[in-house]
């Protein structure tokens, strides 16, 4: 037998299949309610994800473009990315790795052995494409199709979308917290949501990387302003021009920075954003009367 599962958010479909006999699975439970049913996506962006258990290590010889110190390396063997993720507690050992065909698009997985678990007499891989691969490979597939990931949380009043946007500490987290629980406030998330171009304008999604307030909902809504935090005695919003939107998007934006090609376009898309879309500076304290402030907006 063959395992098939299926992540979707922001109109992409990852669609994986492992090999004989061993059955994927999602234990974690803000994931579950990204898994898709097989065979009923309408997804824009398909994604085939071949996983296989073997030899993860990546070739000496392929050029590294990228190294984040401990959890996970980047290389390019042609024109594709290769990504592999170290063991964290034997040295010279490596979990897994997926390398990535951006123009096609498709993905092939390799696991480590050891990751493997057999119960009831099944055996198990625990779902790969969670964070940080599933994140990194979305980042590199919606560069080129207007498309980025975004530290943000993310709010839909009456199907109305709104981005509240900040580094870590902002607020982002402690906003959806005070935001009022109504049937009309969809919270979308507290941590990253991604935005893509569409029809003259721009949707904001829901994603599986919540923050602490554990916020993600699959879920979408058109884009209708950017509004970014800052804290501050009492709550105002001011509207700000595209240019000043523009370089505080560009530090929140999960950007491939060591691929030139891939960087234009994600600064392309943001510049196409911000002009599409009002943008605004929040100044808030904690409490509900921002909420008010929020809708005056939209």
């Amino acid at each position: 037998m063959s395992s098939t599962f299926h992540l979707q958010f922001a109109d992409i479909e990852f669609a994986a299949r492992s090999e004989s006999e061993v059955e994927i699975v999602e234990d974690h439970l803000l994931y579950r309610e990204f898994v898709a049913s097989a065979g009923v996506s309408e997804a824009a962006i398909h994604v085939p994800v071949g996983i296989t258990v073997g030899d993860p290590r990546p070739d000496s010889n392929w050029p590294q473009v990228f190294d984040s110190n401990e959890t996970w390396i980047a290389a390019r063997d042609g024109r594709d990315l290769v990504i592999a993720f170290p063991s964290p507690t034997e040295p010279g050992r490596w979990w897994w790795s997926a390398r990535l065909n951006i123009e096609r698009p498709e993905v092939e997985i390799i696991c480590d052995p050891e990751i493997r678990e057999k119960r009831a007499g099944l055996t198990r891989i625990v779902n790969p494409l969670r964070y940080p691969l599933d994140q990194l490979m979305t980042m590199f597939l919606l560069a080129p199709r207007g498309g980025c990931i975004v530290h943000s949380a993310g709010l839909a009043v009456d199907g109305r979308g709104l981005a509240f946007v900040g580094r870590s500490g902002a607020g982002k987290t402690t906003l959806m917290s005070v935001i009022e629980e109504k049937p009309e406030h969809l919270r979308l998330s507290d941590d990253r949501v991604i935005f893509r171009l569409e029809n003259g304008g721009a949707r904001i999604y829901g994603t599986p990387w919540a923050g602490e307030g554990m916020v993600a909902a699959n879920a979408h809504a058109g884009l209708e302003a950017i509004v970014f935090l800052h804290h501050g005695p009492k709550n105002r919003i001011e509207s700000i021009t595209a240019s000043d939107a523009a370089r505080q998007l560009l530090p929140t934006t999960s950007i491939p920075w060591f691929d030139g090609e891939i960087l234009s376009g994600c600064i392309e898309t943001l510049d196409r954003i911000v002009e599409r879309v009002p943008t605004y500076n929040l100044h808030f304290r904690p409490d509900r009367d921002v909420t008010t402030i929020i809708r005056s907006i939209l």
